[in-house]
């Protein structure tokens, strides 16, 4: 009988691989019909398949040197971790090798520090107080005593907040194509100075609950830090806070998808489109309660059209879903 370790190098590397969602299999969130629940988890079939990889993989790792030598590159393309901490852990004190390997990061369902009763790793905390002096000699005097600054130095990442472990996480990923997490309000990437994540080619955020939602501002420090992403998708887009465009750089985003938009000005929507300029597919999934209310301030489908045409020249396909009608 033939055992599966000592079977040819060259049919063990494609096996492990197909194992990996970065080299063996397509990105989940291009697959047909896949979704998102209000939180960003995916739906479906998809998470077990992802933890029953990574179960695999890990178990390849703990076989043979042979093995852990194949499958732990592709163990670390893709990690989805809860206890996130643990994996920065890691990514600090190989950061020569396995932080090089990650090329997304599954961030949906990370636990805040504080919930798991667990102390940060020393290392962590220690990387974590550089980033935050990094960040404080790039910031103004001003900013620097700006109450919101302080929150990043008195909590730290031991705080209920999903962004900073968020934004901290990425900055030990030097090559980083792709990131999909559920996000908190305010900004975020605060840790990230621009065109240090040059690889980030797409972006798929939830927000954290079912009433508010992502607001642009928010994304402008992602947009400065990775000038070229390619494709977004963003579930719960609100319209509050009109934004400046001349802050952001996305002038390489060529899809553009928004999913459970709550209702948004027209104003707001020709600024997203002037950020946009080389647009050539875009998908708008609109509630349709919100269209018939006379309460809130609702672009129509019309105005939709009108204002994709006027300002994404290089459109080449406009989406448009609305329920609940």
């Amino acid at each position: 009988m033939v055992v599966f370790q000592d079977l040819p190098v060259e049919i063990l590397f494609p096996i492990v691989e197909s194992l990996c969602h970065h080299g063996g299999t397509t990105d989940p969130s291009e697959e047909e019909n896949v979704n998102f629940n209000f939180s960003g988890d995916w739906e479906g079939n998809i998470e077990d398949r992802l933890h029953a990889n990574t179960s695999t993989l890990i178990s390849l790792c703990l076989t043979s040197r042979l093995l852990n030598a194949i499958a732990t590159p592709h163990l670390y393309h893709w990690p989805h971790p809860r206890k996130w901490w643990l994996l920065a852990r890691t990514l600090i004190i190989r950061k020569h090798d396995l932080a090089r390997h990650v090329r997304h990061l599954d961030l949906f369902n990370i636990a805040p520090l504080v919930m798991e009763n667990t102390p940060c790793p020393p290392a962590v905390e220690a990387c974590y107080r550089d980033r935050v002096e990094s960040l404080r000699d790039r910031l103004t005097s001003d900013e620097n005593t700006d109450p919101h600054f302080a929150k990043y130095e008195k909590g730290g990442l031991e705080t209920m907040d999903r962004n900073l472990p968020i934004s901290f996480l990425v900055t030990l990923c030097p090559n980083l194509e792709s990131i999909y997490a559920t996000i908190d309000c305010d900004d975020f990437f605060i840790f990230s100075p621009p065109n240090t994540m040059p690889h980030l080619r797409k972006v798929v955020l939830s927000y954290w609950d079912t009433k508010y939602g992502i607001i642009f501002p928010w994304l402008g420090g992602l947009s400065r830090a990775a000038p070229n992403i390619e494709s977004m998708i963003l579930t719960k887009i609100v319209h509050a806070h009109p934004f400046d465009e001349r802050k952001f750089s996305l002038e390489k985003v060529r899809s553009l998808d928004l999913r459970e938009t709550t209702p948004m000005q027209v104003d707001i929507l020709v600024r997203i489109n002037k950020i946009l300029p080389n647009l050539e597919m875009s998908r708008f999934h609109l509630n349709g309660r919100d269209l018939l209310s006379t309460w809130r301030i609702q672009f129509s489908p019309q105005q939709l059209i009108d204002a994709t045409l006027l300002h994404a020249q290089s459109l080449q396909c406009l989406d448009v879903i609305i329920d609940g009608v």
